[in-house]
């Protein structure tokens, strides 16, 4: 497909009818920004930088439909990639419609566990207190290591949590190796933050990335999350823009609760990896 194409007649239906949606159009147009922020002239992705011959006209219309699309918008608040941190706004969207269907009992009870853990680590609230008694207990909700995966590296959720399950630091969970410090965190017991992350796991993730594997590029995410500051690659990146999107179209107020919930620990993983909180990373 002509991404000059594509992007005219998106801005032409916005032109026609301002409130026409233009979503499936913009998202297929988005996913193949290249590395160097610019767009190919034919949709398709890459991570090849273009010279500006070759990229100027594709991106000049992109560009120009994105902003149609941003500010002729007589209701709503501004979208999300016009924010300073993306991740984080896909994380508030999502939260805010989970949040929704939590509180109009949409949720099945034996996910109201993990969807409280999941609001409380977006939100800060402490959507934990307000289970009924008989849902504080993990044995009604999903694995706990599932749990302390959400809770890593943020203190006040696995205090919570922790709380909520009536932990001690005495307590043996059981897990596999690699989930033993995630386990260890949610205890309150010490954790060791790993060091740089190994150039042999940067590849295995970065080709995830380009091979849009969805599940090994989690799982690299996972991993990268172990160790301090880790680094990543235009291919990551992207791929972790392009999952925000797909995310937040697919999650509309109306969609099913469970992938709503799947939707937010993906996008909380990948918002706390490439966009660590200001006073936490001041802290760390």
């Amino acid at each position: 497909r002509c991404t000059v194409s594509v992007a005219r007649t998106a801005y032409c239906l916005r032109l026609i009818d301002p409130d026409h949606d233009i979503k499936e159009l913009m998202t297929g147009l988005i996913q193949f920004q290249r590395p160097d922020g610019s767009f190919p002239a034919r949709a398709g992705y890459a991570s090849e930088m273009q010279s500006f011959a070759e990229a100027v006209q594709p991106t000049l219309f992109v560009v120009m439909t994105l902003h149609m699309a941003a500010y002729r918008r007589w209701r709503g608040r501004p979208p999300v990639w016009l924010r300073p941190q993306p991740l984080h706004g896909a994380v508030d969207e999502i939260a805010a419609r989970l949040a929704a269907a939590v509180t109009q009992e949409q949720v099945p009870p034996a996910l109201l566990l993990h969807a409280a853990t999941s609001l409380t680590r977006a939100t800060g609230i402490n959507w934990l207190s307000r289970l009924e008694p008989g849902l504080r207990q993990q044995q009604s909700g999903p694995p706990l290591a599932v749990l302390a995966g959400i809770c890593f590296r943020d203190g006040p959720t696995a205090r919570r949590l922790r709380t909520t399950l009536g932990l001690t630091r005495a307590d043996k969970g059981e897990c596999d190796d690699r989930a033993r410090a995630e386990m260890d965190w949610l205890y309150g017991r010490p954790v060791s933050i790993l060091g740089a992350l190994p150039p042999a796991l940067l590849h295995l993730w970065d080709r995830a990335a380009r091979a849009g594997d969805r599940a090994q590029f989690l799982e690299g995410a996972r991993l990268a999350l172990h160790h301090q500051q880790p680094e990543s690659t235009p291919a990551i990146r992207a791929m972790a823009r392009r999952m925000a999107g797909e995310a937040l179209f697919a999650s509309d107020p109306h969609a099913d609760p469970v992938r709503m919930l799947a939707d937010l620990d993906r996008m909380l993983l990948l918002a706390q990896l490439f966009e660590p909180e200001t006073r936490v990373a001041a802290a760390a």
